[in-house]
């Protein structure tokens, strides 16, 4: 039997959370008794695991993974941003940003039942098919403008050929200098650097993806 574990995290606060995250929660519960009812003729075990978040982790709140891997990592054309919640802020007794999800020109603060399960789905596809799940791929900066231009390249190419991988940003000096690397952005796809120093054209990422 596979194992597929969709998991959860939220902010709690003395058992309260926000608005958001709350419709979050009854949307992914269900969508989760729908998967388990599709899936497990098909060979598939669906579990569910809700994760309790601190305010100091306030950042990933309202985030879903499939088996470790977010979200917006399984949906092409889909990235993580956020916006001012004032749910949030009602709850922590000061401003606070959540993250939300941006797709096709739209903001979804609470997680639509359909993205869950397209999500879901996408990940099987890749098992499936025998590959692997995600590409991993970092983008290496310290967050200055070319470092998002140089993310935003990637994660169009990605939509645009199709490819689902995990992308990750890596601020941490010492962490980037472990790749050999002194110069940024930087964009490495399994463990191996592509790009130094430089905004990489989105056609060049997307010969990087076909390798």
């Amino acid at each position: 039997m596979n194992r597929l574990e969709i998991e959860w995290h939220h902010l709690d606060r003395e058992g309260k959370t926000c608005d958001r995250c709350s419709d979050t929660g009854e949307t992914v519960r269900a969508a989760c008794a729908d998967l388990v009812k599709k899936l497990e003729p098909e060979g598939w075990e669906v579990t569910f695991k809700e994760t309790l978040l601190t305010d100091r982790e306030l950042h990933e709140s309202n985030s879903i993974y499939f088996n470790g891997i977010a979200i917006e990592n399984l949906l092409p054309g889909t990235g993580k941003s956020e916006n001012c919640c004032a749910s949030c802020g009602e709850i922590l007794g000061t401003t606070a940003m959540c993250r939300t999800l941006e797709r096709h020109g739209q903001t979804f603060e609470a997680i639509p039942a359909a993205m869950i399960v397209e999500a879901a789905c996408n990940f099987i596809e890749t098992q499936a098919k025998g590959r692997s799940v995600v590409m991993d791929i970092k983008v290496l900066g310290s967050g200055c403008p070319k470092c998002r231009q140089t993310e935003e390249v990637v994660k169009e190419a990605l939509a645009e050929e199709g490819v689902i991988a995990n992308v990750e940003k890596v601020t941490d000096a010492l962490k980037i200098a472990g790749y050999g690397v002194f110069g940024t952005p930087a964009v490495v796809i399994n463990g191996e650097v592509k790009s130094v120093g430089k905004i990489p054209g989105k056609e060049d990422v997307k010969s990087w993806l076909r390798k």
